[in-house]
């Protein structure tokens, strides 16, 4: 992060220092997404102008954009599917491959890695689940996650908005710029507003723990009949959660959570705990 913002060698290491110093304070149990949000903190408060602090904002404007131009494409192929919904939620899935937390900016190609997971099959038995609530749902909270991803989420909504006509839907993104995450201004540029409520969560980590979130997010959060929670870091933060109908949306992207879920390294994932 600190050299993506453009800082000296001087200042990086300094930086690095400062992060290193924070890492040793904190407890062996917080997780992964919440020492990023102090990382990006640190970085963040040595940016000498604070109305920049989005360093990946042109990371995040060239995922938009790159999706969006895929948007047609997918949307053929989901309208040309025998199951529009599990088409849009295994799509949805793949674009959490957009990560720049995960992988290196520079060394992986999105669009072709988009292109190698295009087919790629995931269970339909929590997807039937899903579709089975969401007949009777009459809210869905998207949690969402990247930037660029979020072109997909946009197209399973309008694909839900489809078949379930009452379910009323509202897209929750970071509340600040932290990685390449999606923040309101990138639910702008794709114009997410025209088909759903889109709101703050509040959260100013990658992930979501929901006591650091703010007011209005919490109690859409309680109130939703369905939520989904797209990305690693959202589940990191969510999988202990009691919450009814949450399911999860998301790429194994390291051992550990590949081990937690019970999948491979790599998988596309579309889960719940299956809470009655």
């Amino acid at each position: 992060m600190a050299r993506i913002a453009g800082f000296s060698k001087k200042k990086e290491l300094q930086t690095v220092r400062e992060i290193l110093a924070e890492l040793l304070k904190i407890s062996p149990g917080v997780k992964p997404p919440v020492f990023a949000g102090i990382m990006q903190k640190i970085i963040s408060s040595a940016i000498p102008d604070k109305k920049n602090l989005d360093i990946y904002w042109k990371i995040k404007r060239n995922s938009n954009d790159c999706i969006l131009k895929m948007y047609a494409a997918l949307q053929h192929r989901v309208n040309h599917s025998s199951d529009s919904v599990y088409e849009a939620l295994r799509l949805t899935a793949v674009g959490n491959i957009i990560d720049y937390a995960a992988f290196n900016q520079h060394t992986i190609n999105i669009r072709a890695e988009i292109e190698k997971l295009i087919s790629t099959k995931f269970t339909k038995e929590h997807v039937r689940l899903f579709k089975k609530k969401a007949e009777k749902a009459e809210t869905l909270l998207l949690i969402c996650d990247n930037a660029g991803e979020i072109v997909f989420d946009m197209l399973l909504v309008t694909v839900l908005q489809k078949e379930y006509p009452s379910l009323e839907i509202i897209a929750a993104v970071r509340d600040i710029p932290v990685l390449n995450d999606a923040t309101i201004l990138d639910a702008e540029q794709i114009k997410l507003g025209n088909v759903c409520r889109v709101i703050s969560s509040g959260s100013r980590i990658p992930g979501t723990v929901l006591k650091n979130c703010s007011s209005d997010f919490r109690n859409i959060f309680r109130k939703a009949d369905i939520v989904i929670s797209k990305g690693q870091g959202n589940y990191e933060t969510l999988h202990a959660c009691t919450k009814k109908n949450l399911f999860f949306s998301f790429i194994t992207k390291c051992n550990i959570v590949s081990v937690h879920a019970g999948f491979p390294r790599g998988s596309l994932m579309f889960i719940t705990h299956k809470r009655k």
